[in-house]
């Protein structure tokens, strides 16, 4: 009994040992949950701030011992690995590179290269946000390159930018210069009685259709630039000729109101009916496989289009104030009409609902072969550029000199010009910011300019018939 007694007892004693361990080890937890707990809301406050400062572009200054809010720059440049200068900064950059926490300021920045032109400008920068410079082009600084032995008169650059045609007044005969590799190629001999009218090129560019003038006869000859000898001559009874824009070897010529097609077969011409309208017809241009054409009826002119496989289809036309308009030519979704009188130019859209834009006493216009919306007008004084896409465009004058324009192009991209100024060759930047940085580059007596379809060569010719290739691009 006694030993009964004693073990109940130690039991006894045993559970409440147990039961107070259970009671401080909960104790303990609850007071560990809660510490953590408050260390977790500590640390929310602390850290939460500090987020939303660093997210809103707040850092701290050291320098000044508080916080600020900073933007970033991001610049690139053609060729890379320029060098970067920016004032007020100790440290330097090579392109492309993004320079993040500056304070908000207008900052003073250069891009350098040895052998290249030099990019300078200010631009602003704005807290939390960036300011991007990307489209810098750094031009290379090189002597021209006379081209031996060519002797070039009324120079026409092909639609890429590949080469030229022009005539050796020495030889009385029509040439192609392929710019890429610099070969010259005869096209054409002729007799001093000769004249040469227009060159139009295929939508390939492997044949020239040329226009010549001997005395009162007129004559169209079809050229296979790589195989010249044996040009095609077309009859002189047709009024207007213009090529296909989906064959290289199908032209499309009309009489009065006929249009027939010409596929060119080796070394004949095959002819064959195209189109006849009811009415004669003032002019006309094939586009996406639709007869674009004007059409006088009444005293009252109009162009029209017509699907050739669906001719009683009802079509858009627009009404035009008299008849004396051409078709100049078509560009992507653009058709430029001409009114010789006034020199006056007008563009309207492929769908024939949309006036785009128009201008009188226009001397010159040019497309970007890359951004076709973009449209560049000039004269010898002022240098403008319109987008075409714009609900209302309204044109943006780029430069304005009292006289000494002769020639303005597009730069490969579509944010540099590259034109003649008395006879000096120099190139404009589009970026508006700050202002417009203008080149200089090497050569004078510059009479006409191309410039290769990769950008890298610029070719022009002086006042004594001489070719001259000026590399600008790597």
């Amino acid at each position: 009994m006694l030993y009964k007694r004693e073990y109940n007892s130690i039991q006894s004693n045993s559970l409440h040992s147990s039961t107070r361990h259970t009671c401080l080890t909960y104790n303990m937890n609850i007071n560990i949950r809660r510490t953590v707990a408050g260390l977790f809301i500590v640390i929310f406050l602390i850290v939460t701030p500090i987020l939303l400062l660093y997210t809103a572009g707040y850092r701290y200054n050291l320098k000044k011992q508080r916080l600020s809010v900073y933007g970033s720059l991001v610049i690139e440049s053609q060729p890379s690995n320029a060098l970067v200068e920016i004032q007020g900064l100790d440290k330097t950059y090579t392109t492309p590179a993004r320079i993040n926490h500056l304070d908000a300021n207008n900052y003073q920045i250069k891009v350098s290269k040895d052998g290249y032109t030099a990019w300078q400008k200010t631009l602003p920068v704005i807290t939390q946000q960036t300011t991007f410079a990307e489209d810098i082009v750094l031009f290379k600084l090189a002597s021209p390159e006379k081209i031996a032995n060519l002797q070039i008169s009324s120079p026409e650059p092909l639609p890429n930018n590949d080469g030229l045609t022009y005539i050796d007044p020495r030889l009385s005969s029509l040439h192609f210069y392929n710019t890429t590799t610099e070969k010259d190629t005869l096209l054409l001999a002729f007799n001093k009685n000769t004249t040469i009218g227009s060159r139009l090129w295929s939508k390939d560019n492997n044949y020239l259709l040329v226009t010549t003038k001997t005395g009162n006869k007129t004559n169209h000859l079809i050229i296979n630039k790589n195989f010249p000898e044996k040009p095609l001559e077309l009859s002189s009874d047709f009024e207007q000729i213009s090529w296909s824009e989906n064959y290289d070897n199908i032209l499309f010529a009309r009489d009065e109101r006929n249009i027939t097609q010409v596929e060119i077969n080796t070394d004949q011409l095959k002819l064959k009916q195209y189109y006849s309208f009811p009415e004669a017809i003032d002019d006309f241009r094939i586009h996406h496989n639709e007869i674009y054409f004007l059409e006088t009826k009444n005293n009252r002119s109009f162009i029209k289009k017509i699907d050739p496989q669906d001719s009683e289809k009802l079509q858009p036309k627009i009404e035009l104030p008299d008849a004396r308009y051409t078709i100049k030519k078509i560009h992507d979704k653009t058709i430029v009409l001409h009114r010789p009188t006034k020199n006056e130019y007008t563009f309207v859209n492929d769908t024939l609902d949309t006036l785009l834009y128009q201008q009188k006493n226009l001397e010159n216009y040019a497309f970007h072969d890359n951004s076709p919306s973009l449209l560049l007008l000039y004269d010898r004084s002022e240098i403008r550029i319109i987008d075409l896409k714009n609900a209302s465009p309204v044109a943006d004058t780029i430069y304005r000199v009292s006289d000494g324009i002769s020639q303005v192009v597009w730069d490969h991209e579509p944010n540099y010009l590259i034109f003649t100024e008395n006879q000096h060759l120099r190139i404009i930047e589009l970026d508006p910011r700050e202002k417009r940085l203008v080149i200089d580059l090497p050569g004078v007596d510059i009479q006409s300019i191309q410039l290769t379809t990769n950008g890298k060569n610029i070719f022009y010719t002086n006042s004594q018939g001489m070719l001259n290739k000026l590399p600008i691009m790597d």
